[in-house]
């Protein structure tokens, strides 16, 4: 499995690849007993925990968020001939940003996963 990652992660869009089309989610279901009271409590605390981590992670990603923190601290992947590096974050957003050689070298490189999650068409045009 590690070997999978690895050499997955070695290539573009490697590491998404391995992950969203399968090549590393081989999983094993075993019995598990019922859990005890103790152990229940635990599980859900833990569960509880997860979900709140979760919500602060979806409110940090938050395109209003980002661009408060960008505006406040910068953001060191901004290239230094833009303005900024989050954008308006609209749905597609992108046809007006992006031109034909760029939008044709996103979909080379990430066509499999792009394909996958349908954000091409049957054509490879996206959509």
């Amino acid at each position: 499995m590690t070997q999978v990652i690895t050499q997955a992660a070695s290539l573009p869009s490697g590491l998404v690849r391995a992950l969203f089309l399968g090549h590393a989610t081989k999983a094993a279901f075993l019995p598990f007993p019922r859990p005890d009271a103790e152990t229940q409590e635990t599980i859900e605390e833990v569960d509880a925990m997860v979900r709140a981590w979760a919500e602060e992670a979806i409110d940090a990603a938050a395109i209003e968020n980002l661009r408060a923190q960008e505006a406040e601290k910068g953001f060191r992947e901004r290239s230094r001939k833009a303005g900024a590096f989050f954008g308006e974050g609209k749905t597609g957003g992108w046809r007006d940003k992006l031109n034909p050689e760029q939008v044709a070298k996103i979909v080379t490189d990430h066509g499999e996963v792009m394909r996958r999650l349908g954000y091409l068409d049957d054509a490879g045009n996206p959509v």
